[in-house]
Formats: C-alpha cells, structure tokens, sequence
C-alpha cells in the first residue's frame, strides 16, 4: 500500500520491484518501481512526494534513469 512515505517511482510498463538511478540536479538516488498506474497521461515515471522531496524536485520536472545493475 502507498503512503505518503512512500519512496519510489510510478512506470506503467516497468515491473514492480525493478531497481533505477534517478537523477535530477546533483543527486542521484537508488529506487524501484512501485506502483504501474499513473496519475497523469503523458508522463514516463511519476516520483513519489517523499521521493522527489529527497532530490530537490518541485512540479513537473525532467529527471534521468537508467536501470540499477550490480557492480
């Protein structure tokens, strides 16, 4: 169940639990997909509140990904 402490991205074909680095400004965080059902149309990935307060974005903004691989 989501909250509003909820941590991680909405993607509407990505599975449940895959893991990314998003990027926006400086930080770059590890998160994973949570959720398939996007609030608004025309978007890629939906942050979650908590997740976006933790990288600086406010609104509608351009972030980058790229799926999270071992080292």
């Amino acid at each position: 169940m989501l909250t509003g402490r909820s941590l991680g991205v909405t993607h509407p074909v990505l599975p449940c639990g895959a893991k990314l680095l998003v990027r926006y400004g400086g930080d770059t965080v590890l998160t994973e997909v949570i959720d398939n059902a996007l609030v608004a149309s025309g978007r890629q990935f939906e942050l979650t509140p908590e997740l976006a307060r933790l990288v600086g974005l406010d609104g509608t903004q351009e972030v980058e990904w790229r799926y999270a691989t071992r080292q």
